[in-house]
């Protein structure tokens, strides 16, 4: 099996310069030219046996990790990527190699790379085997990517400055995807339409539509795909608690947003019927309206964490297991303890215990997208709900925030102490009859199998995985 690319290029090239130096004792001068090419290249290109022990390290590596080549030269590649090689022992790892495990081998994969002073830092990963006949030899491919998490950080925080704008705007904004499938919708639905946007994201938005206006919207649609142009509509939609009413669109395409094929955003208000005054006192009572809901928001909220607390957290989910029916996409839900907490209270004092929730808490935020739902449930528990997510992608969050808190320097805090949490999850598919009292008793009954199994690692489906 070869890497793609640059890397295919670099695993003929290592496989050659290994044939020259059986050929002769002496470095011949391919050798050589493949030694320069190695240590010029801007990827760290490692190479490793069947038991973990690294054979090749060159420039690009030592400057990610910190180690030299004659450091590290011999020790276990776990020291290095202790998440993606997780095995207990190094015949574990031998075996999940040489039976070509997915979770190491093959395509590039996002993980944490761990430096000579023990600082963790994001690194891009493929790991593939070198096809050596002679003995199992792999190579891994490493590039550094700080530089795009960061980049990643700053669009993450320009999105999250205009959701903030979105939260305080009177139009319905909404994306939705070709075949007219809600995959964003703001706030203001919820004065619009009475639906939280939680309810309709993953839904149609010929749910609520009126029959008579269906062809028209569809026809609309498919006419701004083909031009890649802009248009107004007018169409009546359904709220959750009145009859029809007429909605005024803007509509345009947009592209890459949330996936590769055409989407559109739209811009929508209440056609207003000329009578002013009545209009005008409707406009003063939603403000009002909207003035309670924010207290309302204030009172789901933990003090300590600033996340949504038990009740908003139940009430979100109660919300989202009631839309499951109408809904054609999953969302994963996981609960999460932090491991001996008790334990860093009695040595450390409560203040210090309050700040590994606090640290926790934003670990959480950090390793979810925007759209992600996050919760301090109670004491040292939270709840993360993840919708449109598979099991898959439940999966990945899951292991991101066990290997997150797990890597994270805790010393600043507690000198000498390791944190790490223990987390169970499900993945809620759609149509589902789940009631709350159920899904809590499926990702408890993860959870305890996590801490029973040794802490420190996720459960799904009595499934072990992210083990450090």
């Amino acid at each position: 099996m070869g890497l793609p690319g640059r890397s295919g290029k670099a695993t003929s090239m290592i496989q050659a310069g290994l044939a020259s130096s059986k050929a002769s004792p002496i470095v011949s001068e391919s050798a050589t030219y493949l030694h320069a090419v190695l240590n010029s290249v801007g990827e760290g290109i490692i190479t490793f046996n069947e038991r973990g022990g690294i054979e090749l390290f060159n420039a690009a590596a030592e400057r990610f990790f910190g180690y030299t080549s004659v450091e590290i030269t011999g020790q276990n590649i776990k020291r290095l990527m202790p998440i993606i090689f997780q095995s207990k022992n190094t015949g574990q790892l031998a075996n999940r190699l040489m039976s070509g495990d997915p979770a190491i081998l093959g395509d590039h994969a996002d993980m944490v790379g761990r430096r000579k002073d023990g600082t963790t830092f994001p690194i891009d990963v493929s790991v593939n085997d070198m096809g050596i006949e002679e003995r199992q030899l792999f190579i891994c491919v490493v590039r550094d990517t700080s530089e795009r998490k960061a980049e990643q950080e700053e669009l993450t925080q320009t999105r999250d400055r205009y959701m903030a704008l979105l939260d305080n705007v009177s139009d319905l904004v909404t994306v939705h995807d070709s075949a007219c499938i809600y995959l964003f919708v703001s706030p203001s639905s919820l004065d619009l339409l009475g639906y939280a946007p939680i309810e309709l994201v993953g839904t149609g938005i010929f749910t609520y539509m009126h029959p008579e206006d269906r062809a028209l919207v569809i026809e609309t649609y498919k006419r701004l795909a083909a031009t890649d142009s802009e248009c107004r509509l007018r169409f009546r939609l359904k709220p959750k608690t009145q009859d029809y009413i007429w909605i005024e669109t803007y509509s345009r395409v947009i592209s890459g947003l949330y996936a590769a094929n055409p989407e559109f955003i739209s811009i929508s208000h209440v056609v207003q019927d000329g009578q002013g005054g009545q209009a005008s006192l409707l406009e003063d009572k939603k403000r009002a309206e909207r003035r309670g809901k924010i207290r309302d928001q204030l009172a789901l909220r933990d003090e300590l964490t600033s996340l949504m607390n038990k009740k908003g957290v139940n009430g979100l989910l109660k919300t989202r297991l009631a839309s499951r029916r109408a809904s054609t996409y999953p969302f994963g839900c996981l609960i999460l303890d932090v491991d001996h907490l008790d334990r860093i209270n009695s040595t450390y004092g409560q203040a210090v215990g309050d700040k590994v929730l606090q640290t926790i808490g934003q670990l959480l935020v950090d390793c979810c997208r925007t759209e992600d739902y996050i919760g301090r449930y109670e004491g040292d528990e939270f709840v993360v709900i993840l919708p449109n997510t598979d099991a898959s992608g439940t999966v990945m969050v899951a292991e991101r925030i066990v290997a997150t808190v797990g890597l994270t320097n805790w010393s600043e805090l507690a000198p000498g102490q390791k944190v790490t949490v223990s987390v169970g999850g499900t993945c809620v598919k759609h149509a589902s009859d789940m009631i709350l009292e159920e899904l809590f008793e499926i990702i408890g009954s993860q959870l305890s199998l996590a801490k029973q199994m040794g802490r420190n690692r996720f459960v799904m489906n009595a499934r072990l995985t992210g083990y450090l």
